[in-house]
């Protein structure tokens, strides 16, 4: 039960460590979020999952392995997207405007038509921006996290 509530824990801290890179990336360049982000979600599962198969004596079961990473990314996630809604939704409207315009500049630069850019701009919504950044980061997350089991676990019989 105690490596339960570590995972949860360091969910937690990856989630608060996903938040300052948000906000300090959204001020200082957006390199430094993506890179924080993507060390987390790519680094931290490998390291949590070593750090879970010595615990247990070198050995562990493929499950046991993908929890070890999968709690805390999952968890951590969801933090960020909570936060990313409210951040967009009521702290500061003002940047989900800045991704709009971002958004429909990024189109016309692709050359799609008006009428579509205008449909896709009124379909924006605070809730669906931070809903499509949790199943993307999510995704990155399970899928290092199912590579990272297969790479990690050790059975007594190997």
């Amino acid at each position: 039960m105690q490596r339960k509530y570590q995972s949860i824990l360091f969910g937690v801290c990856m989630g608060v460590v996903m938040i300052a890179g948000f906000l300090l990336g959204s001020y200082a360049h957006a390199l430094f979020y993506q890179v924080t982000m993507f060390l987390t979600l790519l680094l931290a599962p490998l390291g949590l999952m070593l750090y879970t198969r010595k615990q247990a004596g070198g050995y562990l079961n493929y499950g046991k392995t993908f929890q070890a990473g999968f709690i805390p990314i999952f968890l951590s996630v969801c933090i960020l997207s909570v936060f990313y809604f409210l951040y967009l939704q009521y702290l500061n409207p003002l940047a989900f405007e800045y991704e709009k315009q971002k958004t429909a500049a990024n189109l016309k630069a692709a050359g799609m038509q008006e009428d579509l850019i205008k449909n896709t701009l009124q379909n924006m919504k605070p809730i669906k921006t931070a809903l499509n950044y949790f199943l993307s980061f999510w995704i990155v997350g399970t899928l290092s996290c199912l590579l990272y089991a297969a790479l990690c676990y050790r059975s007594e019989t190997s």
